[in-house]
């Protein structure tokens, strides 16, 4: 049984648990509800996406925002989206007006002779235009100089590409996602928490490979302390059966595990171990190791209690904390029981 659930366990982690929780990081649900007020209040982006638009030149930028408006101005209408912020609200898009060289030149010699003026007056003035053409293009610093685009310029990233910037989105209060296809060339839908699952799940592994390294270690110092590998071995027998049982729970109940997951099946197993290790101790003896089961099953209970409250808490980490230990700890007392018993027979 306890291998079986051990590989219940892995087969869920391996295969279900594909994306990682952040609800670490949310807040209660009476904080989240003054928040959204809030935001409401204030007009604030209320989405975890974004749509990052690019051109190769602020002007490609511009023009590229403007084609993109005009599809969220038209989920607007339908009512699927409340508003949005970028630059091309309010910086229009610079065509080029300039013609070439020889151009100017042309049509300023005709201008001039037109009006009984001398040509050689473009020459003057074609060397002014050749020199404005070679006028240093807008710089993003250059427009970090206006308070009124302050916030939207924050948004502009340059790189090898060009020019980009995520356009926020701010949904209606029955709306929580884009429901819409985005159809222009330069503009992708982006998940904008994508970096922290990202950092996320290489802190799960991290510290899930911390946690089995102490585990082995444990399993060591366990077998030299009970000077008997096959108890040791037995041990971390149902510390893993434990721990595949916990984790299939949790994603069932969760769908991912979080850190906090982790961490409360470590206290699982530590606590476990405890029980395991007296009861190992007393089974030579029949009245001291039924002495021995009644305590370690009252201090279980009186342990699983304390958890049991924090398990109905609305803030997240002591809700994962208490949850995960309620799951884990009859279980490990159950399988500890019965295999304490097995041996004695």
């Amino acid at each position: 049984v306890e291998y079986l659930l051990a590989g219940i366990g892995l087969f869920s982690v391996l295969v279900f648990n594909n994306e990682v929780s952040v609800s670490l990081f949310e807040p209660p649900q009476h904080v989240r509800s003054e928040i959204e007020k809030m935001a409401g209040i204030l007009n604030l982006p209320s989405s975890k996406l974004a749509v990052e638009v690019r051109g190769e030149t602020l002007a490609d930028l511009l023009r590229n925002e403007e084609q993109l408006s005009r599809e969220l101005d038209g989920e607007i209408e339908k009512g699927g989206l409340q508003s949005y912020e970028m630059l091309a609200q309010i910086l229009p898009s610079s065509t080029s007006y300039f013609a070439k060289s020889d151009v100017f030149r042309a049509n300023a010699r005709e201008a001039l002779v037109q009006l009984g003026m001398s040509p050689q007056f473009s020459k003057q003035q074609l060397e002014a235009y050749e020199a404005a053409l070679q006028v240093p293009s807008l710089r993003q610093e250059d427009l970090t100089r206006f308070p009124e685009i302050a916030g939207q310029v924050k948004r502009l990233r340059i790189d090898a590409e060009g020019w980009s910037e995520r356009v926020e989105l701010t949904f209606p209060s029955d709306v929580q996602s884009l429901n819409f296809p985005i159809t222009s060339p330069h503009a992708k839908m982006i998940d904008l928490l994508m970096p922290i699952r990202a950092s996320m799940t290489a802190l799960q592994v991290k510290v899930s490979s911390w946690l089995l390294v102490g585990l082995i270690c444990g399993t060591g110092v366990l077998a030299l302390g009970l000077q008997s590998i096959s108890q040791a071995g037995r041990i971390l027998r149902t510390s893993c059966a434990v721990l595949g049982a916990t984790a299939t729970l949790l994603i069932l109940l969760h769908g991912s595990l979080s850190l906090l997951h982790i961490v409360a099946m470590a206290l699982v197993v530590g606590i476990g171990v405890d029980y395991a290790i007296i009861l190992s101790g007393a089974k030579n003896e029949k009245d001291r190791a039924n002495t021995s089961a009644t305590s370690v099953f009252v201090c279980a209970v009186s342990t699983l209690i304390a958890f049991i409250v924090l398990a109905f808490s609305g803030v997240q980490i002591l809700h994962q904390i208490g949850l995960s230990v309620v799951i884990g700890l009859p279980l490990m007392l159950l399988l500890t029981l019965a295999d304490s018993g097995e041996t004695e027979e």
